[in-house]
């Protein structure tokens, strides 16, 4: 169990290489520095467990590499951030949960590469930043379920790339954006639901590339 509280220095650098124990809990509270990078290389322990709480500092840039574990859980809650850079490399663990909550920050940049679990739940919570791109890549995985609850910012693009995933389930709820950009690409997956729930926005952009796909279901 790891636990950081209250680090108000200036610079902060925390990396966790090999991490190879059965339990790993992870808990970072109240990092108000000014820069902060943070990484994960070789996570291979059974359960992971990893949560950031209240990030107010200028700068955040949080890096993933190489989880294996079976089961991930992570989640960020209320990062008031100006910039947060989330990457995502190689998630290969059987079960992985991301969840994102209350992103207030002006730009956020959040990229997945190489997810090859066989589940993969992701939820965003409370979007309220000004711009938000969020970029899938090569999601191999059977079944995919991602969900946006309550978008309320001006301006999202949201990318998925190199979708060759069996079952593929998108739902986006509350959509009250001005413009909202959404681009799905090479999509090849057998059946693929896609479902916008209460959309009140203005300008609405959807495009779909290469749909290679036998059923898809689209509703708004």
């Amino acid at each position: 169990s790891i636990k950081f509280h209250n680090l108000t220095t200036p610079p902060v650098s925390i990396k966790f290489y090999s991490l190879t124990t059965p339990p790993v809990s992870i808990k970072i509270h109240n990092l108000t520095t000014p820069p902060v990078s943070i990484k994960f290389y070789s996570l291979t322990t059974p359960p992971v467990s990893i949560k950031f709480y209240s990030f107010t500092t200028p700068p955040v840039s949080i890096k993933f590499y190489s989880l294996t574990t079976p089961s991930v859980s992570i989640k960020f809650n209320s990062l008031t951030t100006p910039p947060a850079s989330i990457k995502f490399y190689s998630l290969t663990t059987l079960s992985v949960s991301i969840k994102f909550y209350s992103l207030t920050t002006p730009p956020v940049s959040i990229k997945f590469y190489n997810l090859t679990t066989p589940p993969v739940y992701i939820k965003f919570y409370s979007l309220t930043t000004p711009s938000v791109s969020i970029k899938f890549h090569n999601l191999t995985t059977p079944p995919v379920s991602i969900k946006f609850y309550s978008l309320t910012i001006p301006s999202v693009p949201i990318k998925f790339h190199n979708l060759i995933t069996p079952p593929v389930s998108f739902k986006f709820f509350s959509l009250t954006t001005p413009s909202v950009s959404i681009k799905l690409y090479n999509l090849t997956t057998p059946p693929i639901s896609i479902k916008f729930y209460s959309l009140n926005t203005p300008q609405v952009s959807i495009k779909f590339y290469s749909l290679t796909t036998p059923p898809v279901c689209i509703k708004f």
